[in-house]
């Protein structure tokens, strides 16, 4: 006779003392598998039998692998390789989210040892499905815990044979399936920086120039800059220095080397390190050298150098297409009597690009108190055309023109239509522009218009039904 979950449940609490742990361990697995209502009730018994009741080592790597190995693995039908194993991840979560919060006042080793735990019980559950929205709580708890990890091998108060015993470890750890395959993190790059913190400085530098040595190229920077961190550490300047001028053709080696030229208040070798990149990055077939730029003109504006900062402002401002965070720079620094003239210069050279920011353009147009004169920046693409006049009508006076552009556009946008989604695009716009002063007739004008060019197309004229 079937009885309800809550009655299976009291008697199978009743049984536990008397069930073998493993046996009964394989009973829950599949009730729990047949009965999903169980859930609940096994959560509330996993937080009453496990949770700690110390804080030792040892407690809390049992607390760990019975959370593991008592949580149900249930069949998944949405996996792309069809029906596989799955832990129920959001389960594991919260029950290791109430272990850890219980764990909080843990001593280091004992947090530690729970952390390892995890780990390895992850890769001992790597032959159930590993993915889903179940999986990102527990891969998010897995990057706390090796933080931990991580914080206690960096930590210079614990002995060195503690933090190199853990090292060993999280070494070991690596070399699982799960972080090799799954990709949990970057475990090669995370151990070379625990190493680093772990040796003694003359061997830590040897085995980063080594590693500097033998990297791949786009590694190498990464490298370098840890180097260059512990010989600063090591009030080694002069080293320090040497070997970002070595690797300056990596951006951000460059970057550092600037601000260390800038700290020393080193301004012009700081600014002709800057120009060198800058003439460097025009040099590529599609160089941009805006970060560049944008650099020298930060350290240009700290130190008042308005020689360097209006003329980089200026090349800012027209290669962004009209960026409007440069338009507030240069309001700043041109005098009030010339800035008419010269911001009508640069909206004109922006304007003679292929491609600009029309939207920005716009924005200028309406600081400046000159609406009607959005009317010139409206974008040529169809769907963005609509979108521009939507927004920006009404902020306008006279739309009349505006309107016209609308219609344009929308019966370009309609003749490109292919699918229900760009249908409901246009009829959104539509709707839009239907608000407007004088919208009402243009919107009836196109309907009536698709109506009769689209009568085929049986997606479209039910979208044009709210009309």
């Amino acid at each position: 006779m079937e009885t309800s979950p809550e009655k299976d449940f009291e008697r199978i609490h009743k049984l536990m003392p008397l069930v073998p742990p493993a046996a009964l361990h394989d009973f829950l697995l599949q009730y729990a598998s047949e009965h999903a209502d169980f859930r609940k009730l096994w959560r509330d018994w996993l937080e009453a039998r496990f949770m700690p009741r110390g804080n030792s080592a040892d407690d809390l790597r049992k607390c760990v692998a019975a959370v593991f190995n008592s949580t149900p693995v249930l069949p998944d039908t949405h996996g792309p390789w069809g029906e596989d194993d799955c832990l129920d991840w959001e389960m594991l979560g919260g029950s290791m989210r109430q272990l850890m919060k219980n764990a909080a006042d843990a001593p280091p080793d004992a947090t530690l040892a729970m952390a390892f735990e995890f780990m390895r019980q992850l890769d001992a559950h790597n032959d159930v499905e590993l993915s889903g929205d179940g999986w990102m709580e527990v891969e998010e708890i897995a990057y706390q815990l090796l933080d931990k990890i991580t914080a206690y091998i960096r930590n210079g108060d614990v002995p060195i044979a503690g933090r190199r015993a853990a090292l060993d470890q999280l070494a070991d750890i690596a070399k699982l399936p799960v972080y090799r395959e799954v990709g949990l993190c970057d475990m090669d790059d995370l151990l070379v920086d625990l190493r680093i913190a772990v040796l003694e400085a003359d061997e830590a530098l040897r085995m980063l120039d080594e590693q500097i040595e033998h990297a791949e190229e786009i590694d190498r920077d990464r490298l370098v800059l840890r180097k260059f961190e512990l010989l600063v550490q090591l009030k080694r300047n002069g080293e320090a220095e040497e070997l970002l001028r070595r690797f300056r053709r990596y951006c951000d080696v460059r970057r550092k080397l600037v601000e260390l030229l800038m700290q020393a208040n080193r301004y012009e070798e700081g600014m002709k390190e800057l120009d060198d990149a800058i003439k460097e990055e025009e040099k590529r077939p599609y160089g941009i050298a805006i970060d560049w730029r944008e650099m020298q003109c930060h350290y240009a504006a700290m130190h008042k150098d308005m020689k360097r900062l209006l003329p980089l402002l200026r090349i800012l401002f027209i290669e962004s297409g009209g960026g409007i965070k440069y338009y507030r720079e240069l309001h700043k620094v041109i005098p009030t009597a010339e800035w008419p003239q010269c911001l009508e210069r640069l909206i004109s050279e922006v304007r003679e690009r292929p491609v600009y920011n029309n939207w920005e353009v716009a924005e200028i147009y309406l600081r400046e108190k000159l609406p009607q004169r959005v009317v010139e920046v409206v974008p040529r693409n169809c769907e963005e055309c609509l979108g521009f006049i939507c927004h920006y009508a009404p902020k306008l006076k006279d739309i009349t023109a505006m309107l016209g552009m609308f219609a344009e556009a929308a019966r370009g946008f309609a003749r490109s239509c292919a699918d229900r989604k760009a249908y409901k695009t246009l009829a959104r716009f539509m709707e839009q522009a239907r608000k407007l002063p004088g919208g009402r007739d243009c919107v009836q004008s196109l309907v009536a218009e698709f109506r009769t060019a689209y009568r085929r197309r049986s997606a479209m004229l039910e979208e044009l039904k709210r009309f």
